[in-house]
């Protein structure tokens, strides 16, 4: 049982990390985005 409950909270706290990787990843994504789109207005 008590495996049990660590295991949930392993579970609980990976899936936090990966929501905390996921708004970073989100946001490098949306910054280069940007800057490919003022670069490539830059160009023309």
């Amino acid at each position: 049982m008590r495996n049990g409950a660590a295991l949930f909270y392993y579970v609980r706290s990976f899936l936090r990390l990966k929501k905390i990787e996921w708004k970073i990843f989100k946001w490098l994504h949306v910054t280069k985005v940007i800057l490919l789109s003022a670069h490539s207005k830059n160009q023309i």
